[in-house]
């Protein structure tokens, strides 16, 4: 391969990983723009400080015998899966639809919904693994 052949490779690599990036940051504004009208509401902000103060600890840490302060609330069906405003509605504001977690927690249900395509009620799996038990785990070996 000659030195333009090389160029004109690289410059269609670095091409098609900026369409890329760019295709994920729109995706993500197009998620964030669905979502606001819901995060911002008073009632919202309401509900969310109440499950956190009844339930201050991590719901899957707490599930494997680790204390871990809870910072995120997380919907356990997400409430964009509905199939109108109401049904929206209903189940972003459904306390039996909320679990509180900590971010770690959040980020790795959701980063598992996301790999198998697929609503995972973390009430209903072992399979997320708190950081502090992964550290745990680590050093046992």
């Amino acid at each position: 391969m000659d030195k333009h052949q090389l160029r004109n490779r690289i410059r269609n690599c670095l091409e098609s990983q900026q369409q890329e990036t760019n295709r994920k940051v729109q995706a993500i504004k197009q998620r964030n723009n669905r979502s606001s009208k819901y995060y911002s509401n008073g009632k919202w902000k309401h509900l969310r400080e109440y499950i956190m103060s009844l339930h201050p600890v991590c719901y899957n840490c707490k599930k494997h015998g680790i204390i871990t302060p809870a910072t995120e609330v997380h919907h356990c069906v997400p409430f964009l899966s509905g199939k109108d405003d109401t049904e929206k509605w209903s189940l972003f504001l459904d306390i039996s639809n909320l679990v509180p977690l900590c971010g770690y927690c959040h980020k790795e249900i959701h980063n598992l919904m996301r790999s198998k395509h697929a609503i995972i009620d973390i009430r209903d799996t072992n399979d997320i693994l708190p950081e502090k038990m992964m550290v745990i785990e680590q050093t046992n070996q």
